[in-house]
């Protein structure tokens, strides 16, 4: 389930909370209200938000390090009374947007379509695991490798085996932006940092072969991506 947390006064706080729920009507989520960010982060105790809106006082190097940097995966958005041109730009992959306080309804609609690229990759895959269905944060996973008859999962919270073909999941995984980049490997673009010569690089600083025979095909299909975003 998303979980969003809203740290702004009560009368903005509804708009936001209105406009989520038009946008988010084919998922499960539930909202929490703050006016203090001890009482946020007294609540992250038990259990990290996906989606947080910051009130513009809130917009400050100690509350960036503490609650923005620290989960690289978490949608950020500064309400903030004006924007600065930089503000305005919605940047490929960005997960940190800027909205207008006093236009909630408009600006909402400006975001809706990053929003939801970025909201895809929250939901949940149900892994095979040892006799247990095990959900997964489609997001959490770095990539997927080939391994015998099995796939190996690489994700945040560690590895996990599923008896399944590369087919079937490059077929599952096609509509969350994960890129086959060798016979043996499925990886999620968005942790991609960077592809060089025959390599790419991931956030947690793995490295994984390109196939050469895929190498045009996958540099192309990545800048397509980074641009179409």
């Amino acid at each position: 389930m998303l979980k969003i947390a809203v740290l702004e006064k009560e009368s903005v706080a509804k708009d936001l909370i209105f406009e989520c729920a038009k946008m988010l009507n084919d998922m499960e989520w539930t909202f929490s209200h703050f006016t203090k960010i001890s009482e946020f982060a007294k609540a992250e105790e038990s259990g990290q938000f996906d989606v947080v809106f910051f009130h513009e006082l809130f917009y400050t190097p100690r509350v960036s390090a503490s609650f923005v940097e620290r989960f690289p995966q978490r949608i950020v958005i500064y309400c903030m009374e004006q924007l600065n041109d930089m503000q305005k730009e919605i940047y490929p992959m960005n997960r940190i947007l800027f909205i207008q306080r006093r236009q909630v309804k408009s600006e909402m609609m400006r975001i809706k379509e990053h929003l939801h690229s970025l909201l895809r990759s929250h939901k949940d895959y149900l892994l095979s695991y040892n006799g247990l269905l095990i959900a997964i944060r489609i997001q959490d996973i770095y990539y997927i490798e080939k391994s015998n008859k099995n796939l190996i999962f690489h994700t945040v919270r560690g590895v996990f085996k599923e008896r399944k073909t590369m087919m079937q999941a490059e077929e599952y995984f096609k509509n969350y932006d994960f890129l086959r980049i060798h016979a043996s490997f499925l990886v999620n673009v968005q942790h991609i940092v960077k592809i060089q010569n025959d390599m790419i690089e991931l956030h947690h600083q793995e490295t994984l072969p390109i196939a050469r025979a895929r190498k045009k095909e996958i540099i192309d299909w990545f800048h397509a991506y980074v641009k179409a975003r």
